[in-house]
């Protein structure tokens, strides 16, 4: 197979990259032996983010009944399939014929030159917290650099864009992040990092009176 599906029901619910995490799993498991015994090192290596990604990935994707897994001392971790996806997929109009758990008609599939493309814009702890010092001009407190690095990959994984247009987009939420007054009246702190919690949700502001003038490109598309 020279290609890495990308399961439309799982990016709906889930994200892009959720979906392609398990799109890596999945072909896996379509091997001989039916299951994915490849190290977290390997898979976070083809997928191109760090472990602790991968394992958040996994984790929704075993909660929603799209992979089982099997943890061995001295093994490791493998996982299986359950086939949900397909089951899902051939349920909305998604599945074809062959089984392959893409529509070849409406979506193309993962070619290398895609993946890595894709790999190309996956972002790692230290390029989030990277982002968040451009964005901002600080840097997070020690006890908050695992809680910053996450919220920035995963706002960038729901957003899709591209790393430059999801900086401007940033920029336009800790823009008006700061431009943004309590109920008491006292604008927002610049250094608390919850500002990244309405990138994640593209969150509208009830009042945008609030906002201070000038807002910039990419909180309110």
């Amino acid at each position: 197979m020279g290609y890495t599906p990308v399961f439309d029901v799982i990016v709906k619910d889930h994200g892009f990259m959720t979906a392609l995490v398990f799109g890596v799993i999945w072909r896996y498991c379509q091997l001989k032996k039916c299951k994915c015994d490849a190290s977290h090192e390997t898979l976070s290596e083809k997928i191109g983010i760090d472990r602790r990604s991968l394992l958040r990935h996994t984790k929704v994707l075993i909660d929603n009944g799209y992979l089982r897994k099997e943890t061995n001392k001295g093994i490791g971790t493998t996982y299986f399939d359950t086939g949900k996806a397909n089951l899902r997929q051939k349920v909305t109009g998604g599945m074809t014929e062959s089984h392959t758990g893409y529509d070849r008609e409406s979506q193309e599939p993962v070619t290398e030159s895609h993946t890595k493309r894709l790999l190309k814009d996956t972002i790692n702890n230290k390029k989030a917290l990277e982002i968040y010092k451009q964005v901002t001009g600080l840097t997070p407190t020690y006890d908050k650099l695992d809680e910053v690095a996450n919220n920035i990959i995963s706002a960038f994984e729901r957003r899709e864009m591209e790393k430059k247009e999801f900086i401007i987009h940033l920029k336009g939420v800790y823009h008006n992040w700061c431009g943004t007054k309590s109920k008491e009246g006292r604008l927002y702190s610049p250094s608390n990092p919850k500002w990244i919690e309405w990138a994640i949700t593209g969150r509208y502001l009830e009042n945008k009176d609030n906002v201070r003038q000038g807002k910039e490109k990419g909180f309110y598309a």
